[in-house]
């Protein structure tokens, strides 16, 4: 709710609009006590839009999303999610970032809508993002949806973000 309405009240304050073409490129994940149990590569490809009211120490902004990539089962994963972002320093020098995407994930052990909170560090265009998913409880189905010989865990994600200026 606190970055909900820092993300308004800033909307009123900046003084340029930046709007950009993010490459993202999916990288890694690690489930905290269960690594051997699931594939920790999970190589893909994304493409988003943003768009940042720059202010003078921070900045409030929109991004939207596609992607596609390899899940921890080794299965085509793809997301499709916008919401609000927020910039902390300068997008020419160092910078970060954090993100609530609201959006649609469908991938081996879920499909159906998803809230991607992420954050990253970067200087200049690039951006190193990552994201903690906490563990999921299903009752009396503690095991991945689809997947009944895994545990159900945590996990952490990494990627890296490229973002082009127009």
């Amino acid at each position: 709710m606190v970055l909900f309405l820092l993300f308004a009240a800033a909307l009123l304050g900046g003084t340029e609009e930046v709007d950009t073409i993010d490459l993202y490129v999916f990288g890694a994940s690690y489930h905290p006590g269960h690594a051997d149990d699931f594939e920790q590569l999970n190589p893909g490809l994304g493409i988003g839009l943003s768009r940042v009211r720059v202010g003078a120490s921070w900045s409030p902004g929109i991004e939207c999303l596609a992607a596609a990539y390899r899940d921890s089962f080794g299965e085509l994963g793809v997301v499709v999610a916008a919401g609000p972002k927020i910039v902390v320093g300068s997008l020419d020098r160092l910078h970060g970032e954090i993100s609530v995407p609201l959006g649609w994930l469908r991938g081996s052990a879920w499909d159906g809508f998803v809230i991607l909170p992420h954050a990253g560090i970067g200087w200049g265009p690039w951006m190193l993002e990552g994201i903690y998913v906490p563990k999921q409880d299903d009752g009396e189905n503690m095991h991945p949806h689809g997947h009944p010989g895994y545990p159900m865990t945590s996990a952490l994600g990494a990627w890296v973000k490229y973002s082009i200026r127009w």
